[in-house]
């Protein structure tokens, strides 16, 4: 199995001052498509050209070597090191009318605490069909 695409979506959340939700899918080969969400308050569109720019080295890799791909591309980059929430993405607590309609499994929260989607990667899938209708023009 090989990778074959890495696609970004930004879509609009309608917030003021704009903040778009960033996501990635990357697919292979063999039709599984792998989900993710990435971003920093602020370098938008920077990040966006940075995971196509990186995604592009991934074409014709295999998917299940994370780690690899994990070292290789911050080889790339050293910009790790500036993110603060580079191991911990936020969920945001405002809300948007059409949050709900981006993911097929939404993260729980109870008494103060967020039960994790317990699916493979980061636990659902991206409707992208929602990302795209919602997509961020800025």
């Amino acid at each position: 199995m090989k990778i074959t695409e890495v696609e970004t979506f930004v879509v609009d959340t309608g917030f003021t001052p704009p903040r778009p939700w960033l996501y990635c899918a990357v697919r292979t080969d063999e039709g599984l498509t792998g989900y993710s969400e990435f971003g920093s308050t602020g370098i938008t569109r920077g990040l966006v050209g940075l995971v196509g720019d990186l995604g592009e080295r991934l074409i014709g890799k295999d998917p299940t070597a994370v780690e690899k791909h994990y070292v290789d591309l911050y080889r790339h980059v050293n910009l790790c090191a500036s993110v603060s929430n580079v191991k911990i993405m936020e969920s945001d607590p405002e809300h948007t009318p059409w949050r709900d309609e981006l993911v097929a499994v939404l993260p729980e929260v109870k008494a103060g605490a967020m039960r994790i989607p317990s699916g493979p990667g980061w636990g659902t899938e991206l409707n992208e069909k929602a990302a795209r209708q919602h997509a961020w023009n800025g």
